[in-house]
């Protein structure tokens, strides 16, 4: 992977090169496996410092371990954030600094790793970033689109200043763009020197084993406790395509629920959501977007996600699948709404979710301010705390605080 603007980028209508920089990237990384997830593109300034201030905040609250990459294109917008940055080097996060120019005046024994850059606008090195590996893997880019002459200067909101950037999780754009960094800060790679394609090898702490993508029985036969109050239709839970346990065990749930109470069960895929790629084939896009069935499933390309449901109705459940394009609770609100959803299950995560989570709104705060359906937060062990709306005694441990101190 080439970390700049590259010439056959420059050469497409789209005249800053970004969005060819970000396909090419998405495509490398890639590497025929599936979309590359939790990305969002950015273009508005505050939007973008946003996103640094949170990731800043993350770090600093959990420093123990913590590695911090940021791009400030000169030594002199590292200077204006000295107060911000001298808490982060007195945290003990591993702290390395790219920009143009000699290292800023830190006190003494809490110097950033300073890496001085020649002026290139085209490289992601001199651009505006911050990548992090732990407590939360994540990488934000900033690239400027400014003219020439106020590239690097001045304040985001100066006359002419713009960018246009992105937000990923995506394991395989960190993992790669902290080798492409740590070669930059080695020399390998110091503007005008070619760049070797990265081995794009995960490290032990960022591997997934493969789920089993079988449905768990969790109640046996007996399924008197889980009848609630009221009649409920059609249930819908989060599942994904990429072995999580807690999404495992919140499919087990939402079946047992689904056969007490003679419901049907949808399973919403957050998974499938990409600012890169349609969960959808391009012809005739809008007939697949509905609950689609597991024989619906198999020409999408999301087999585990067919294997899910086929599993499921060999429980007697009549069961679907959801395919987002958009992140976040809003347009699953907007999804229970279309179907005529009852009942909404989430895991107990998301209660309290993680950084890039809250800043693509999956959270329960953000779900409840935009959905007036029953929602229910089931734990791994199968607590069901209702959320809003009337609490059912029929459902063990109702109150939301149980949810709450589970995650604590």
């Amino acid at each position: 992977m080439e970390w700049a603007i590259t010439k056959a980028d420059l050469s497409h209508s789209e005249k800053s090169g970004v969005v060819r920089f970000v396909e090419r990237m998405e495509r490398e990384l890639r590497n025929g496996g599936t979309p590359i997830e939790g990305f969002q593109f950015l273009n508005s300034p505050l939007e973008m410092l946003r996103f640094t201030r949170e990731i800043e905040e993350e770090i600093l609250a959990n420093p123990e371990g913590a590695d911090l990459y940021v791009g400030f294109q000169n030594s002199a917008k590292l200077a204006k954030e000295r107060r911000r940055y001298r808490r982060i080097l007195h945290a003990g996060v591993r702290l390395t600094a790219f920009g143009v120019g000699p290292a800023p005046d830190f006190p003494t024994g809490i110097h950033p790793y300073w890496t001085s850059l020649k002026p290139d606008r085209h490289l992601l090195v001199n651009q505006w970033f911050l990548v992090s590996s732990n407590p939360v893997p994540i990488a934000f880019v900033g690239w400027e689109t400014s003219p020439q002459d106020r590239f690097g200067e001045g304040g985001l909101t100066r006359e002419g200043k713009s960018f246009e950037g992105f937000v990923t999780s995506d394991p395989r754009v960190i993992t790669a763009l902290i080798e492409y960094l740590d070669h930059v800060v080695a020399g390998i790679n110091q503007p005008g020197d070619d760049l070797a394609d990265p081995a794009c090898e995960l490290p032990d702490s960022q591997r997934m084993d493969v789920e089993d993508d079988a449905v768990p029985v969790m109640m046996g036969r007996d399924h008197s406790s889980l009848v609630l109050d009221i009649p409920v239709r059609r249930i819908l839970a989060i599942t994904d395509l990429h072995g999580s346990a807690e999404f495992y065990g919140l499919r087990g749930w939402a079946t047992e629920l689904a056969i007490a109470n003679a419901s049907q069960l949808v399973l919403y895929e957050m998974s499938a959501a990409s600012y890169l790629v349609s969960p959808y084939p391009e012809d005739h896009r809008k007939q697949w977007q509905r609950v689609l069935s597991w024989r619906d499933l198999l020409p999408l390309g999301r087999a585990p996600l067919a294997r899910q449901l086929a599993r499921i109705q060999a429980r007697g459940v009549e069961a679907g699948a959801i395919l987002p394009t958009t992140h976040g609770f809003r347009h699953l609100a907007e999804w229970a709404s279309r179907e005529d959803i009852d009942l909404i299950l989430l895991p107990v995560s998301l209660v309290r979710p993680g950084l890039l989570a809250r800043l693509r709104g999956y959270s329960l705060d953000s779900l409840l301010e935009h959905t007036d359906r029953r929602v229910l937060v089931v734990t791994d062990s199968g607590i069901m705390c209702a959320a809003n709306g009337q609490e059912s005694s029929a459902v063990p441990d109702t109150a939301l605080s149980a949810a709450r101190a589970a995650v604590a």
